[in-house]
């Protein structure tokens, strides 16, 4: 009788042990089911409905312009709790769904933020880790943590959100305020041309035409020339031109040849009409 109650009791304990399993392995699935997060819609997806509308619209303005500088996806998501799960191991199934994991080749990062415990936690896809400054993530965490906890969640996001982005615009040469704009001001600023103001002009002065003074035409100075007196030449007394004398002839030694005859007589021509002649000479010249 004690083996059959022996029996007995180890059916009943494996029997109820089985059930145990099967209702909790259904309460877990039942609470995975209900912590399962939908594709999202959007970069903002405020499933635990805690960021104003406002907030809500800037966040996505800022984060669409993330994208197209960056080429990064950055997404978040509120719930009210992880569901008894680890927030890391939560985020990481989140991620997963998403097509966001460390296996994805996609740029994305992920942020779960659980409301009941003020908690969060930053998944980075494969894909986005080398374009990601060391550290970054972890200072957005450190600026974020302490103004959830003072100024809420709305304000909370934009301080991590700033951080996330001057310190990744550091590296692409842009800035918070150049995301944080709205997409109408984007686009008449990419559209718009750029104008450039051209100096004026200086004014110009007027000038009255004045008569010119025309200098009077002056008679031009006439040279006369004064003849010059005519110079009378003064008559010089003619005088007769002695006559050349003779070469005496030498013969071939150089000596005076004896055989020569006086030399004619040259008569010097005569005086001009009206002069008195005065006389004749002949002069002989013997060897």
């Amino acid at each position: 009788m004690n083996l059959i109650g022996n029996q007995r009791a180890i059916v009943f304990t494996a029997i109820l042990a089985a059930f145990l399993i099967v209702w909790s392995g259904a309460n877990w699935c039942s609470l995975a089911q209900n912590t399962q997060l939908p594709q999202p819609r959007g970069y903002v997806n405020d499933f635990a409905d805690v960021i104003d509308a406002e907030t809500k619209a800037r966040l996505e303005n800022i984060l669409a312009n993330l994208k197209q500088r960056t080429g990064i996806e950055f997404f978040i998501a509120t719930v009210k709790s992880a569901g008894g799960e680890y927030l890391s191991d939560y985020s990481l199934r989140v991620a997963n769904d998403w097509n966001l994991g460390p296996n994805s080749r996609r740029k994305g990062v992920v942020l779960v933020i659980t409301t009941d415990d003020a908690n969060f936690f930053t998944q980075l896809s494969g894909g986005v880790q080398t374009d990601l400054p060391d550290g970054l993530t972890g200072q957005m965490d450190r600026r974020m943590r302490p103004t959830f906890e003072s100024a809420g969640y709305s304000q909370g996001l934009l301080t991590g959100i700033e951080t996330f982005v001057n310190i990744l615009g550091a590296r692409n040469n842009f800035t918070f305020e150049a995301l944080d704009q709205q997409p109408s001001e984007n686009l008449i600023a990419q559209t718009r041309p750029r104008l450039v103001e051209s100096p004026a002009p200086p004014p110009t002065e007027t000038i009255s035409s004045q008569p010119s003074d025309t200098p009077a035409p002056q008679p031009a100075a006439s040279r006369t020339q004064t003849p010059a007196p005519n110079e009378t030449p003064v008559q010089r007394p003619w005088s007769p031109i002695a006559p050349r004398p003779p070469r005496t002839p030498r013969n071939a030694l150089g000596s005076i040849s004896t055989n020569c005859v006086s030399s004619p007589t040259y008569a010097s021509p005569g005086p001009p009409a009206g002069v008195a002649e005065r006389g004749t000479s002949s002069n002989a010249y013997a060897t």
